[in-house]
């Protein structure tokens, strides 16, 4: 089991959904959007806020 400490390494493999994510919002291009994150306490929904926040 990994430590619960904040990591610049994606050990959960969210990159793939962080970038389809970022690509979602880009495409928007400032028209509101919703996306939802859903999953048991814990699961790492938080960790897509840090690779998808870089989003212009």
């Amino acid at each position: 089991m990994w430590p619960d400490n904040e990591t610049a390494r994606d050990l959960l493999n969210f990159s793939g959904v962080a970038d389809t994510v970022a690509v979602i919002i880009v495409r928007a291009r400032g028209r509101p959007i919703s996306i939802g994150v859903s999953g048991a306490w814990g699961i790492g929904g938080a960790l897509l806020q840090g690779p998808v926040g870089g989003v212009p």
